[in-house]
């Protein structure tokens, strides 16, 4: 606490009175990144075919996290350690799936993704690839964050639709 404090250039007394204690502040900056992040897209399903919108959705998503790569450590690294980690990154991971999920069904009901695929099996993929490749986007020298953006949804999308299209 003491550290964060210092960080926030605020007294560490003042962290305990708003959060109460170390988890309060956890769950606090979770919760706080959880509003956003896990809200669905708000492009309509008509505008377009059920590609663009898993694509819209996916771009989304990579976005919302780049935004926060705070919250890329937490979901990947902390969680693994305390059971409140575990609980809000759970709830967050799987919001996500539910969004791509829910894109996928909307595709398969269309007749545009093969009904034979499992939306939550390809959205826990989908979910899974775009926090791995965040998390490990500094191993690679692929120029500048459009360029690796671009390559990323890219190649991510490719995946799963190659698996969704008739």
């Amino acid at each position: 606490m003491q550290r964060i404090a210092e960080r926030a250039r605020v007294n560490k007394q003042l962290l305990f009175y708003y959060f109460g204690s170390k988890a309060g502040l956890y769950r606090s900056v979770m919760e706080d990144d959880a509003g956003d992040l896990c809200a669905p897209s708000s492009m309509a399903n008509t505008e377009s075919l059920a590609t663009r919108m898993l694509r819209r959705e996916l771009e989304q998503i990579y976005d919302d996290l780049v935004d926060r790569p705070h919250l890329i450590k937490l979901l990947l690294l902390d969680a693994t350690h305390e059971e409140l980690a575990r609980e809000l990154a759970g709830m967050i991971v799987t919001n996500l799936v539910t969004r791509i999920s829910a894109t996928i069904t909307r595709g398969q009901a269309a007749g545009n993704f093969r009904d034979s695929c499992d939306p939550n099996a390809l959205a826990r993929q989908a979910v899974s690839l775009v926090l791995g490749h965040l998390a490990l986007e500094g191993m690679w020298d692929n120029g500048p964050a459009e360029l690796r953006r671009a390559e990323s949804l890219d190649g991510i999308c490719g995946l799963l639709l190659r698996g969704l299209q008739w």
